[in-house]
């Protein structure tokens, strides 16, 4: 497995209709991971745009173009 995959798998742990502050977004990737750096995993997913970052950068959502990814 890759880890886009593994990023798509998080990516489906996320509500598409919900924005999400930072702290949000981190409490839910660190359900998923077995490592500590939470930060990394959400900049890897704003790289990799699964999720977008207001201009603000005070909240997240999803990338409306993974919507159809397998829940």
């Amino acid at each position: 497995m890759n880890l886009l995959s593994v990023f798509c798998k998080i990516l489906t742990k996320f509500d598409i209709d919900k924005e999400y502050s930072e702290k949000e977004i981190n409490d839910v990737i660190l359900n998923w991971i077995l490592f500590d750096d939470y930060c990394l995993v959400r900049r890897e997913m704003v790289d990799q745009n699964l999720l977008k970052r207001s201009n603000d950068c005070k909240y997240y959502y999803v990338n409306k173009d993974y919507q159809k990814i397998d829940k």
